[in-house]
């Protein structure tokens, strides 16, 4: 599979390198109107050093491809992926993979009119933890499921990534991630959503460096939710808890049966060949294979766009419930997008 890279910052160039590891993938040119960032792969990539654009209409008038990973700034992903689209060419959107709600369902509409696959980079859906808190949930380890929580703390300098100029980058980075995995690892989709933004008074980010939500999903299931990107040191914690007992990970998984004092360390599940790797590496060689998959066989990817556009309404309505001050229904989201109820939503969303 021949693959054009639109965005070559750090997210973008970590594709290249993914993508040179995969023998069943070719990169084949790079699209970025930044001529340092096209200077960065010529330089590191000399196989490519010819097949470097200022625009994706530019990369095709000289190549033909099958697919395009783009990884530049949210705010661009829609315009591109809808272009992507039209030219025939599967897509791979790093996440989130639209800026809006109503966005998103432009780009799923034009997927389907063209029948071209979309798919998005949510690479933790394939990390072995979130891996095996899914298949236990799934295999009803924990049995009903009462209550979540799930705490992110990162300490991410701002100079390292293009967040720090937008409002709410918890949210549109990390938080996309972990709405998306609370999702997968649950099994359901969300209710309503209240939430509260803040940004820490030492923070060089703007409103939203901090996200703490309360969801109700599915078959009333509540879940506190934290992140933030300027904590004094980076934590990640999940703790699920059921009738049967609880679930509880950190860099490895754990479990309390209903009854015991103590926690288990749980043995690791088999994993596919060649995810045996840490971030931000992790889920890149499942997620190239699904796109192979998809745009040679026509299979649909797990983290197909149409489903997602489910987390990008989680992500609307924590930011509408900020602002408003209030919780959020889930269904009033996908109304304002042009989606005027949730049955109705679940039919677009397939």
């Amino acid at each position: 599979m021949d693959i054009i890279h639109i965005g070559l910052g750090t997210g973008g160039r970590q594709w290249l390198h993914m993508v040179r590891d995969h023998l069943e993938c070719r990169s084949i040119a790079c699209v970025d109107p930044e001529p340092s960032a096209l200077e960065w792969v010529q330089a590191h990539f000399p196989t490519l050093k010819t097949a470097c654009y200022k625009s994706l209409a530019e990369a095709l008038k000289h190549i033909q491809a099958d697919a395009v990973i783009i990884a530049s700034p949210p705010a661009l992903h829609a315009t591109q992926a809808i272009e992507a689209l039209e030219a025939g060419l599967g897509v791979m959107i790093e996440k989130p993979f639209a800026p809006s709600l109503a966005e998103g369902v432009r780009i799923v509409e034009t997927a389907r009119r063209t029948k071209r696959p979309v798919m998005v980079a949510q690479k933790s859906r394939f990390m072995r933890c979130e891996r095996m808190l899914r298949q236990l949930v799934h295999a009803g380890q924990v049995g009903t499921i009462t209550h979540v929580s799930c705490i992110d703390q990162q300490a991410r300098p701002a100079t390292d990534n293009g967040l720090a100029q937008t409002d709410y980058a918890q949210l549109l980075d990390t938080g996309t991630q972990h709405f998306d995995s609370l999702r997968s690892i649950l099994g359901v989709q969300p209710v309503r959503v209240i939430a509260r933004c803040g940004k820490a008074p030492w923070s060089p980010y703007r409103h939203g460096s901090t996200t703490e939500a309360l969801l109700e999903m599915e078959h009333t299931i509540h879940v506190q939710y934290y992140g933030s990107l300027t904590s004094n040191r980076s934590t990640h914690s999940w703790w699920i808890e059921g009738e049967k007992g609880v679930l509880w990970a950190d860099r490895r998984v754990w479990w309390r049966k209903r009854g015991w004092r103590f926690f288990l360390p749980m043995r690791w599940h088999k994993i596919p060949p060649g995810e045996a790797h840490t971030f931000p590496y992790a889920g890149a060689t499942s997620l190239l294979k699904q796109l192979r998959a998809a745009v040679v066989e026509g299979t649909r990817p797990e983290t197909h766009a149409d489903d997602t556009l489910w987390t990008l309404a989680m992500v609307e309505a924590a930011r509408l419930s900020d602002k408003a001050g209030k919780a959020i229904r889930i269904a009033e989201v996908f109304a304002a997008a042009g989606v005027p109820h949730t049955a109705l939503a679940s039919a677009i969303i397939g």
